[in-house]
């Protein structure tokens, strides 16, 4: 029994490896994108902003990069696009949640725009889990957490098999319990996000405003309206329009979905 519990530990170890490996690979900037980025740091200060958007936005293309995303944001504030503005705000706090000055941007690109969406009440456990986390680590650091506790769990269970009875063994079988659990909530909780982003990706509307038809195409019926800085999900996906919902609702409500033009909606993962 004990072999075969470390083995188990061992097998999910190794897929949960396996499974966060594309995950930790970070972008690098590249000397020819550090040197777009200097410049559009200057083309910033000299109130170029035009410039800078663009410079910003050719430099984010080869790397993603939270400090780039920002800088967008930002100019794209100064411009009065709040679309844009929201869209790069929250890729930046995807990839640090815990930045004030990005939350505290973003607040104010939010007060700008004309929609006041707020997610359902009613959304899924794994939607409500993965909306919590996220406000505190990316998926990097989830995943290096679920990584570190699966690492843990292993090792105490090599110990407790090792351990002959007594207070010691009592011990290590409450922490393996507690590391159990932690574990399994760490690979839920990447599991959640990761199946999340893959079927009902986050994005914005850039469009300064759009009408969500009841299909794809202009001769359908116009559902309702939404305007630029408005975050939906992503429920399908054409050529040339996209089926969306509103946040919290992908699955649930059809009178909150509705299709618009591809190039109305940009998604939060480039």
């Amino acid at each position: 029994m004990k072999r075969l519990l470390a083995f188990a530990a061992v097998f999910a170890l190794l897929f949960l490896v396996l499974a966060i490996t594309p995950i930790l690979s970070a972008s690098q900037v590249s000397p020819q994108d550090f040197i777009l980025v200097e410049s559009a740091d200057q083309a910033y200060e000299h109130g170029e902003y035009d410039l800078a958007a663009e410079r910003y936005e050719q430099a984010s293309a080869g790397s993603a990069q939270a400090a780039l995303y920002y800088n967008l944001g930002n100019t794209y504030y100064k411009l009065g696009n709040y679309g844009r503005a929201v869209l790069n705000y929250r890729r930046a706090q995807y990839l640090t949640p815990r930045d004030r000055d990005t939350r505290a941007n973003l607040a104010l690109a939010h007060a700008q725009t004309v929609d006041r969406l707020k997610a359902a009440g009613n959304s899924s456990f794994s939607v409500q889990i993965t909306s919590f986390t996220r406000n505190w680590v990316n998926n990097n650091e989830l995943a290096l957490l679920a990584l570190g506790a699966w690492l843990i769990l292993l090792l105490l269970i090599l110990a407790y098999g090792a351990t002959p009875t007594g207070r010691l063994r009592e011990g290590l079988q409450a922490a393996l319990i507690l590391t159990a659990v932690l574990a399994l909530l760490g690979a839920y909780g990447l599991g959640s996000r990761l199946y999340e982003e893959a079927t009902h990706p986050a994005a914005v509307i850039v469009a300064e405003e759009v009408g969500v038809k009841s299909g794809p195409g202009e001769q359908y019926l116009t559902e309702f309206t939404l305007h630029s800085g408005s975050e939906v999900s992503l429920l399908e996906e054409r050529p040339t329009w996209v089926r969306l919902a509103l946040p919290g609702l992908a699955g649930q409500s059809k009178d909150l979905q509705g299709w618009v033009p591809v190039e109305a909606v940009e998604r939060l993962r480039p």
